[in-house]
């Protein structure tokens, strides 16, 4: 067992502080009053957390019990321009979850260069310290497409200086043989020792085959390695393993560790916490004798007490792939592990993260997931977790002010000269001489001074006839009353094909503005639609910003004066589409001449930092201020009108001054009804309502299984009380619930029918509840789907892939099945109909296909045939052809087993084709009914889909 040197410190200063108090309780009562330290310094201003102009003050409160004269001195400095965390300020460590299914094609590779930029934009306000990798950077290892999709995703990183790690997964290398070429192709050994972040407080340690803490069995270059970085006056170590170490690679990271004992170390790997939250058992490499989760925790974490937490990717199940665990280590101290990895979901992901923020000043780790992309935040137990851990003394901050007061007084310093938006982190210290009491670190973000809005509109109104009175800028002048209406939070304009139609504002006291406005389109139109936006509106002549949408959802930008463009261009890599949101931003600054600069993005975008569109002109009747002007102009060519044309958030104020915060979002309420048909609940949403705008998506829970849309509808399995909950989402992205509950009474099942299903339903995991005989258990949710009115088997080559119904309990059951395939395989598949599961042994048929389509029909018990075989009269099948089976299993000792097979739309033949009787114990009794299929190991043009239909069982008199 290794003990971490920090503890044995803490041993010995718990030592240090009994022998204090002992002698301060042998002291005389006087002599310990008269030295009392200073009380903790008190928050004045600003507000902890909160925003402060450029020409603030920090202020605290000062006193002291024994004390008349103080000092307090002032600690500050800008968030990111000392040691992540100085000063005990909140820091970040964040983790990338598997990037797969981001390179696999170049619709999803954008999700990720967001999520990159989003962390380099957030760098500041996350204070970020560290990012590591979860491996499978490729979803294929020999794709140069996606290993180049890959390295300039992660170049946002480098670029940006971002201190961060990369580790292989099983995607990226062959398990086979070793073979890392590609991986260390893209990424070297050279990009991580030579990027531009390594520094005192981030760098790169080094390398499995670098020989750098004695000899190193083999050479894996950037396949293991470790970083150093420092934060909140801590100094951590990551330590970076490839998928399923072997023993000499732990070797080397156990030699790693000796050389840092004064280092609290993270681990990241591809394989250690599954789903379920179990450490791996997974062995998939077979190129040498790898170690699982469980015995990377045996042989390494345990017995290094300064491992604190381990991180991990690679475990996915549909759309779950989070879980937590905590293990006391051989000093009882708790080590996290976690799992993290969205690649199940939609889009590749959806730009899911997960970060870890540390707060020294409460010891405590706290794990966030959040998506940049969608906006949102994941709150269960395992997606928004914490845990107490044990963090050193805070390093100083830089000294900004001194100020001797009396106690009990108020003590001031300036606010550092730094540039707005920037967050600043301080703290003070009281002095009396003989004591110095250190204070809580505090932050505040400095902003530029706020200025009330020349214009400002969130068309809170509703107008049947123009568009009424702006918030603040006056009344707006339409050139059609029945064309422009507002309503639902926004100004509406009904395009109509070949129709100009505008909105104005007056004219404001300035030449110099700055002039926003959000648009959406209810359609893109099937021909040019043309929006404008004016800045500087004089009589019928305009400085303006000009986006054109075309029909396939690109868009231009151009500086305009009247119908001249005078700068501009096509927006690259942006397109719009209906209901998306779209900004603009114009500003006309100055006279003789006039500069112009517009650019627009889309909303769910950040802001470009440049201008698409600069020009400068002096045209005399514009040197003068002017209005607002919202213009909207739809080809007399467009067929597909009227696009509704939605504009929100209208705002014009001088160049320099930000317009106070809009007024806080009101958040939709939700509603509805519902109605009961037999086991079936249709939903109605419409009469949810938001009172400040529209509601963008409903999404519905009806218990636990999810739907969209205005309405729903849901069977359940059984009669009951059920919870049915929805949610809806207005156009700010806020929310509303309400939960409802529902009953259900199922209807009588067909005579003698025991099981029915016509699979009408969708279910994207599982195959979810038969119409009759309850629910179905699967032994994959991922290769097991209904979708299409069948039954969906994912069948790959080598796996046994069944569905159950568990409810059925028969022991003599006459079954009648459909079954189609969407290709015919290169080798054969078996397909089953089993009317009787006893335990882990069945009886049932088996259809083998042959891939020239030929078939051969067995009775069998499990997995071995019985007396008898047929080729079904000579019977062929074809791709997506449909084939009946029907399987009968009764009586006991023996059983009887019938089975025949024949195309759909051709008469069921009269005899059976293949009977047997076996009287195996423990199978001479009621069982449940399953289907399945199983690929040949050989086969090389998988996964054949296999599609089971119209399912009839019932009871044999």
């Amino acid at each position: 067992m290794r003990t971490h040197p920090m503890w044995r410190a803490r041993a010995a200063a718990t030592l240090g502080t009994l022998a204090l108090s002992t002698a301060l309780i042998a002291a005389p009562a006087a002599a310990q009053a008269s030295g009392a330290p200073p009380a903790t310094p008190v928050l004045v201003a600003p507000a902890n957390g909160g925003t402060s102009a450029p020409s603030s003050s920090l202020s605290v409160r000062a006193n002291d019990p024994d004390d008349t004269s103080l000092q307090v001195t002032f600690h500050a400095a800008a968030r990111g321009t000392v040691e992540p965390g100085a000063g005990g300020a909140p820091f970040t460590f964040l983790v990338i979850p598997d990037t797969q299914n981001y390179v696999l094609t170049t619709t999803n590779t954008p999700l990720l260069q967001a999520q990159l930029q989003w962390i380099v934009d957030n760098r500041s306000s996350l204070n970020l310290a560290f990012a590591a990798g979860l491996g499978d950077i490729v979803d294929n290892r020999l794709s140069d497409a996606q290993w180049g999709r890959a390295t300039t995703s992660m170049a946002i990183l480098d670029n940006a200086g971002i201190p961060h790690s990369v580790i292989p997964g099983n995607h990226d290398y062959d398990l086979a043989t070793g073979d890392f070429s590609k991986y260390n192709q893209y990424f070297p050994v050279s990009r991580y020792r030579d990027a531009s972040w390594n520094s005192a407080n981030a760098s790169y340690g080094g390398y499995y085959g670098q020989n750098q803490f004695g000899p190193d069995a083999a050479d894996r270059q950037n396949m293991n390695n470790f970083a150093l970085f420092q934060a909140g006056g801590m100094k951590f170590l990551t330590l970076n393993l490839e998928l399923n170490p072997p023993d000499d690679v732990l070797a080397w990271a156990q030699r790693v560790l000796d050389a840092h004992t004064d280092r609290r170390v993270i681990v990241s790997t591809h394989s250690y916490v599954t789903v379920a939250g179990a450490l791996s058992n997974q062995q998939l490499r077979t190129d040498v004798a790898g170690n699982s989760g469980a015995q990377i925790w045996q042989k390494l974490v345990r017995k290094n007490c300064n491992i604190f937490l381990v991180v991990n990717g690679h475990f996915t199940d549909g759309l779950d792939g989070e879980a937590n665990r905590t293990d006391l280590n051989d000093c009882g101290t708790p080590v996290q592990a976690a799992l993290s990895d969205f690649q199940g979901r939609p889009n590749g992901g959806d730009g899911w993260l997960r970060w870890y923020t540390f707060t020294p000043a409460a010891g405590t780790i706290t794990a966030t997931t959040y998506s940049p992309t969608l906006n949102q935040y994941e709150t269960d137990a395992d997606s928004a977790f914490s845990w107490n851990y044990d963090m050193t003394a805070p390093a100083d901050l830089p000294v900004v002010g001194q100020q001797n007061v009396s106690a009990g007084a108020v003590a001031s310093a300036p606010l550092p000269d730094v540039p707005a938006g920037t967050v600043v982190d301080w703290y003070a210290t009281v002095s009396d001489g003989t004591s110095t009491t250190r204070g809580p670190t505090w932050s505040t973000t400095v902003q530029n001074p706020t200025a009330a809005p020349l214009v400002s509109d969130t068309f809170t109104r509703t107008v049947g006839a123009g568009w009424g009175t702006a918030d603040t800028g006056g009344a707006w002048t339409v050139n059609s009353t029945t064309k422009l209406t507002a309503a639902g939070g926004v100004g509406r304009i009904s395009s109509n094909a070949g129709s100009t139609l505008t909105a104005t504002l007056p004219a404001v006291d300035t030449p110099t503005v700055d002039a926003q406005a959000t648009i959406a389109l209810d359609r893109i139109p099937d021909r040019a639609l043309t929006l404008t936006t004016a800045a500087r509106q004089v009589g019928s002549s305009a400085y303006a910003a000009r986006v054109i949408v075309n029909p396939n959802g690109s868009f231009s930008v151009h500086a305009m004066r009247d119908g001249t463009a005078l700068a501009g261009g096509t927006v690259l890599g942006s397109t719009l589409t209906a209901g998306a949101k779209l900004r603009v931003r114009v500003q006309a600054e100055g006279t003789n001449p006039t500069t112009i600069r517009a650019r627009a993005w889309l909303d769910a975008a950040a802001e470009p930092t440049s201008w698409t569109a600069t020009a400068t002109d002096a045209t005399a009747a514009l040197q003068q201020p002017g209005g607002l002007r919202v213009t909207s102009y739809l080809s007399s060519s467009a067929t597909n009108g009227p696009v509704i044309v939605s504009v929100d958030d209208v705002s014009v104020k001088r160049i320099g001054e930000e317009p106070p915060p809009p007024p806080p979002n009101v958040p939709p309420t939700a509603d509805f009804t519902w109605q009961a048909d037999g086991l079936t609940v249709t939903a109605n949403s419409s009469g949810s309502s938001d009172t400040d705008g529209t509601i963008t998506a409903r999404a519905w829970s009806f218990d636990g299984a999810a739907a969209t849309g205005t309405t729903a509808t849901h069977t359940f399995a059984a009669s009951g009380t059920y919870p049915v909950t929805l949610t809806v989402t207005d156009d700010d992205g806020a929310t509303g619930t309400i939960t409802k509950n529902v009953n259900v009474t199922a209807p009588p099942p067909p005579t003698g029918a025991i099981a029915r299903d016509q699979f009408t339903r969708t279910v994207a995991s599982g195959w979810g509840t038969a119409d009759t005989g309850g629910a179905w258990t699967v032994n994959s949710t991922a290769k097991l789907t209904v979708g299409g009115g069948g039954g969906r088997i994912s069948a790959n080559a080598g796996s046994t892939l069944l569905a159950t119904l568990g409810g059925v309990s028969s022991s003599a059951l006459d079954t009648t099945v459909a079954v189609s395939l969407d290709r015919m395989p290169n080798q054969y598949i078996n397909l089953s109909v089993v009317p009787r599961v006893v335990g882990t042994s069945s009886y049932g048929a088996r259809l083998r296909v042959n891939p020239n389509g030929t078939v051969l029909l067995q009775n069998v018990r499990a997995d071995t045939a019985l007396t008898g075989s047929s080729s079904a009269g000579g019977l062929l099948v074809t791709a997506n052809a449909r084939v009946n089976v029907r399987v009968q299993v009764e009586g006991a000792s023996p059983t009887t087993i019938r089975s025949r097979v024949w195309l759909d739309g051709t008469p069921e033949p009269s005899t059976w084709q293949v009977t047997s009787t076996d009287s195996t114990a423990g199978l001479q009794t009621a069982g449940s009914l399953r289907l399945g299929a199983y690929l040949s190991s050989s086969a090389t043009n998988g996964p054949v889909i296999v599609s089971f239909d119209d399912l009839t069982a019932s009871a044999i008199p």
